[in-house]
């Protein structure tokens, strides 16, 4: 054991452990000490990976009341780190899990500057690992949102740490049976006006937003400092004293502060704009050429931007997610590049290992599409074909819920869409999965990496 660990051992007393954890465990460093507990960095012996380990001196309220470590167990999320295990005595309890490097978040706005568009990119970030939370069952709440528990990683992925008051949700409860959390941070139901449920993380989610763009935790004063007033205006719902004037959930949070970047409120401003011209150039030229003008023609010759061109930032976080959930891959390097069939096929196979015959199969017969166990496309297209929006729709939704893409009988009209594609871009449109894909034909591979990434966020929340 190396000297800072004997120094460690002997100010805190080595025989207090329970049994079993400096078998496996080595201290390094304590990061925190309260009356609380302590917060140890250890290496594992065997493997020498780092963790953190949380010890609490044992009592009948602790026992009671904090649940952190039994929550844990069975959760799995790249925005939380992996537990790993607990060890008890008859004085103490040691929780450890996964160390994440990068520095806290309060650490993170000293040392930089941050712009609304990163604001926006961790507050999105930390909205899909509360919906992971909330969609348990029962609910977690974590309870202690704030930006110590908060850690910005190395490529600015965020992960959510320390679970010590988490607690699940019972259905029924007037309040909590303790007050715990950081007073700044902590909503009102949190000091007993009534049950703390998952819009008590919302609460605390738009003050760690509050906090970050102007270092003031007083939600009044701290929205009306955000430069971006819809910015300013989500904060404000997020922090309502009340909880019914929340937002409902996570995930509503995180579709407003995407609509809310500065670039989609400057093209809402821009489009807005340009549906006017368009009625009027529209009498002299035609809507169609207009259409097949700003659809098909990213740049022309005098530069002029397409404004069906998709958010550069938006397609990075979906790149960045799918890359973490399923390992290096090279398939969204050229997410400018026109998406295919077979593409999309290489996706299905590589990336959510789909059997590569049903994939790649083509129906047996020359009828019209139809669903089959054969194949998972019901309609035999060329891999070089370009992909449309209904026909992604299609994929992603039955990759995840093939139930849903099978049952026509929402359907009452026939439009020309093969109605599984349908039934699918009803589902993602009901869900905000189609958030940041805004062309309607010959879709570019960051528009499919965004629906891929949406639909999995979705698909993880609801597990």
């Amino acid at each position: 054991m190396s000297e800072l660990s004997d120094e460690f051992t002997d100010r805190f007393g080595q025989s207090a452990y329970p049994a079993g954890f400096l078998d496996r465990f080595e201290p390094l460093e304590c990061l925190g000490s309260s009356a609380q507990g302590e917060t140890l960095l250890v290496r594992e012996r065997s493997t020498g990976e780092k963790f953190v380990a949380k010890c609490y001196p044992r009592s009948p309220e602790r026992e009671a009341s904090a649940e952190g470590s039994g929550l844990l167990t069975g959760l799995e999320h790249p925005g939380l780190p992996r537990f790993a295990g607990e060890f008890l005595s008859e004085t103490m309890r040691c929780v450890v899990r996964q160390y994440r490097e990068g520095a806290p978040l309060s650490q993170f706005v000293q040392e930089n500057t941050v712009t609304t568009a990163q604001l926006i990119s961790f507050g999105a970030q930390l909205c899909d690992i509360l919906t992971y939370l909330h969609s348990q069952t029962p609910p977690v709440i974590h309870r202690d949102v704030k930006p110590q528990n908060i850690i910005v990683g190395p490529d600015g992925r965020v992960s959510l740490i320390d679970f010590g008051i988490a607690r699940s949700y019972r259905a029924g409860a007037r309040s909590d049976t303790a007050c715990y959390g950081t007073e700044a941070f902590s909503p009102p139901e949190q000091y007993g006006f009534s049950q703390t449920d998952c819009r008590s993380d919302i609460y605390s989610l738009g003050v760690v937003l509050c906090w970050v763009l102007t270092r003031r935790t007083d939600p009044a004063d701290a929205a009306k400092g955000a430069e971006n007033r819809s910015v300013a205006k989500i904060l404000r719902r997020c922090t309502a004293f009340d909880p019914k004037n929340r937002y409902a959930d996570a995930r509503a949070v995180r579709r407003a502060l995407l609509r809310a970047r500065p670039e989609i409120a400057a093209r809402r401003r821009f489009l807005s704009g340009l549906c006017a011209g368009v009625l009027l150039a529209g009498l002299v030229f035609g809507g169609v050429k207009l259409y097949e003008k700003l659809t098909y023609s990213p740049f022309t010759d005098s530069g002029y931007v397409n404004t069906m061109q998709t958010d550069p930032a938006v397609v990075a976080d979906a790149v960045a997610f799918l890359k973490q959930r399923h390992g290096a891959t090279d398939l969204f390097d050229n997410t400018d590049d026109y998406a295919t069939v077979g593409w999309v096929k290489d996706i299905l196979v590589d990336l959510y290992r789909l059997d590569e015959t049903y994939v790649r199969a083509k129906p047996l017969d020359d009828s019209a599409p139809h669903e089959s166990d054969h194949n998972f496309l019901p309609w035999a297209q060329g891999d070089e074909q370009y992909m449309n929006y209904y026909d992604c729709a299609y994929i992603v939704v039955k990759l995840f819920w093939p139930d849903k893409v099978a049952d026509w009988s929402s359907l009452r009209d026939d439009n020309g869409e093969y109605p599984g594609s349908r039934v699918a871009d009803a589902f993602l449109v009901k869900n905000g999965l189609r958030d940041g894909v805004v062309r309607p034909t010959d879709l570019m591979k960051g528009e499919l990496a965004i629906l891929f990434a949406n639909t999995e966020r979705f698909y993880l929340s609801q597990r």
